[in-house]
C-alpha cells in the first residue's frame, strides 16, 4: 500500500500566503481595518461590515475567522478585485498572534 504525503502545515501556510499576498498586492486601494479585544470582536466586525458597506465594496472574515490561517482563507477564497475595505477580525490565544494577523494583512 502506498502511501500518500501531503504537505505539512507550515508548507500549506506558506502556499496560502504566497496566494494571499499576490490578492493583497493586486488590490491598491484596499484599507484593512482590524478588531480585535477579549469579547465582542465578532458581532463588532459584522456592525463594522454592514455600515461601510453602506458606501464601499466590503469584505469581513466570516463566522469566527480571526487566525492567521482563516484570514488567508477568507481573501484567498472571497477578496474580489473591486473590494475597497476588508473588516478582518483578529484573535490571539498567546503573545504575538496580533502582530502575525496584522503583518499578515497590512
Amino acid at each position: 500500500m502506498q502511501s500518500t504525503s501531503w504537505p505539512s502545515n507550515h508548507t500549506y501556510t506558506l502556499i496560502l500566503l504566497t496566494a494571499f499576498d499576490f490578492i493583497l498586492k493586486s488590490a491598491f486601494s484596499l484599507k484593512t481595518v482590524g478588531v480585535t479585544g477579549s469579547y465582542g470582536k465578532t458581532g463588532t466586525k459584522y456592525i463594522l461590515s454592514r455600515m461601510l458597506s453602506e458606501q464601499f465594496n466590503t469584505l469581513h472574515t466570516p463566522e469566527s475567522f480571526n487566525t492567521p490561517m482563516g484570514v488567508v482563507r477568507t481573501v484567498r477564497e472571497s477578496m474580489r478585485a473591486d473590494c475597497e475595505i476588508f473588516v478582518c477580525e483578529m484573535g490571539a490565544k498567546k503573545k504575538g498572534d496580533i502582530k502575525e494577523i496584522c503583518d499578515i494583512a497590512a
